[in-house]
């Protein structure tokens, strides 16, 4: 077996591309709404498992955005890089308009979806975007920084 730097990646197809992009394996971290259920004892209360639900999937939604806007920003950065240059901007498996069209969807959803649960609710979301935008516009380059601003971001998740 070769070593890992010298093995040669299989293509993936375009609908594997985008699950790539829209980093679905990183979902998981939004179950933390779910949390609330649990602590409070209301895991079998139906209309609040309605409303986790509908917070999962927004944060689903905009957390892909926030990777879609990062991969976007260091799409040129990443090409070099011997793990973030298989990223799908980064190794040219999709373009930036396909990113950015990507992007307007999955942050249309989140609003759409968020709506539902009302205006405090769009509010968090919508800082969780101007949050995401700091993160990978500069705070990411900045140690304490970084720390913060993933902290915030899970503290925002359990904030519902």
């Amino acid at each position: 077996m070769e070593p890992a730097e010298k093995q040669i990646a299989k293509p993936r197809s375009k609908a594997q591309s985008y699950l790539a992009l829209l980093r679905v394996h990183q979902w998981l971290k939004n179950a933390v709404v779910f949390a609330a259920l649990i602590f409070g004892h209301r895991l079998l209360v139906a209309g609040d498992i309605l409303r986790a639900a509908v917070a999962f999937v927004s944060f689903c939604a905009v957390s892909s955005t926030g990777y879609i806007l990062n991969d976007w920003i260091d799409r040129e950065a990443d090409r070099p890089h011997p793990e973030k240059r298989r990223r799908p901007l980064a190794s040219g498996e999709l373009t930036g308009t396909d990113a950015l069209t990507i992007g307007s969807c999955t942050a249309f959803a989140a609003f759409i979806c968020g709506a539902a649960l009302g205006s405090p609710f769009v509010g968090i979301l919508l800082g969780y975007v101007v949050l995401q935008w700091l993160y990978s516009s500069f705070a990411k380059k900045i140690v304490i920084l970084d720390v913060v601003v993933i902290a915030i971001g899970f503290v925002m998740r359990a904030s519902d």
